[in-house]
């Protein structure tokens, strides 16, 4: 009976310890990354017409044009405000891809220290309108302009 006992209990110890919760694995997808994915797809699916070739138009003000407004799209201002990584932008700023250029160059200058935010903002791309928050930032280096 013994060894019956043992073949038993090593089994079931088998079936306990493949029946165990398996962790799902985890994802390799970066907050970074999903957040600016969003960002993109939201322009692609708004302006599905428009050719992004990567350089953005920023309205600039101030005494010595030191602000600068960045037009934030409210159905992803809460992807924009995540905190990018440094890394993460310069790697989207070399993208072949214009828009991710755009998207990562306005989203290097909110980096820069915040002055105001207004909401009422509309802006228009190929056509497409859709409403904005501007983010007004304050540019200290002409390498901003």
């Amino acid at each position: 009976m013994k060894p019956f006992h043992k073949l038993f209990s090593v089994a079931s110890l088998s079936l306990v310890v493949g029946c165990a919760p398996v962790r799902p694995p985890s994802s390799a997808v970066s907050a970074d990354e999903q957040k600016f994915s969003a960002i993109v797809s939201f322009y692609r699916e708004t302006c599905p017409t428009t050719k992004f070739d990567g350089h953005n138009v920023h309205f600039s003000d101030g005494p010595r044009g030191e602000r600068l407004h960045i037009d934030v799209p409210v159905a992803v201002e809460a992807d924009y405000v995540h905190p990018f990584s440094s890394a993460f932008l310069e790697q989207q700023s070399r993208s072949p891809d214009g828009l991710a250029r755009m998207v990562a160059e306005d989203l290097s200058y909110l980096r820069c220290k915040l002055l105001f935010k207004r909401d009422g903002a509309r802006v228009s791309y190929g056509g497409a309108s859709f409403d904005c928050v501007d983010y007004v930032v304050q540019i200290d280096s002409p390498r901003h302009r």
